[in-house]
């Protein structure tokens, strides 16, 4: 029975881009999902600021359903980046902003995106089915960075600790080395 329910997510990778530079993201393939592509808020933020996308009010708001049936932050802005899939590449994509949570993915590519895009998924091997075998033939060359070198490192207070107390001995070192000089 515990192998009927849960599993590992379909998380994919993907690269949102812009003016020759690319963001590798974690994209999460979810057909429950009532859209085409959504950004989480916060590392929207972050990329629209290293790609320097502009980030564009849709005029109304629209109402969202978060995964667990309560109702959820609105969209109200999207951006628009060159999403790589699979060798393959959407130019000028919409993304949807909107408020992920704690999610280990940066982005949900929904149920619309699938749809039009005609694409199955093999959930089995984790990979898409695509309506046809070809990929794109200009190959733009990107600089791709991970999303997670675009994130403050956290400090460990032991090390950190560890690194203090080396200082201040280093300090005491060199000023008791002042004061012998002094002294002769």
């Amino acid at each position: 029975l515990s192998k009927l329910i849960g599993g590992p997510s379909f998380i994919t990778q993907l690269t949102l881009a812009s003016n020759g530079i690319g963001i590798r993201v974690k994209g999460l393939a979810d057909t429950g999902a009532d859209g085409y592509i959504f950004g989480d808020r916060k590392a929207m933020k972050i990329i629209a600021d290293k790609l320097n996308l502009e980030r564009q009010d849709i005029g109304r708001t629209i109402p969202v359903t978060a995964f667990d049936g309560s109702p959820g932050r609105g969209i109200d802005n999207t951006y628009k980046v060159d999403a790589w899939l699979d060798g393959r590449v959407e130019r000028k994509a919409p993304v949807l902003e909107i408020d992920l949570g704690p999610a280990n993915h940066q982005v949900i590519l929904g149920r619309r995106f699938f749809e039009i895009h005609d694409i199955k998924l093999d959930v089995r091997k984790r990979r898409f089915i695509w309506p046809d075998s070809r990929r794109d033939d200009k190959i733009d060359r990107i600089l791709e960075i991970p999303f997670g070198n675009l994130l403050p490192k956290l400090v460990d207070a032991e090390h950190q600790a560890e690194v203090d107390r080396r200082e201040r001995e280093m300090q005491a070192q060199i000023e008791r080395q002042k004061a012998q000089k002094e002294q002769r």
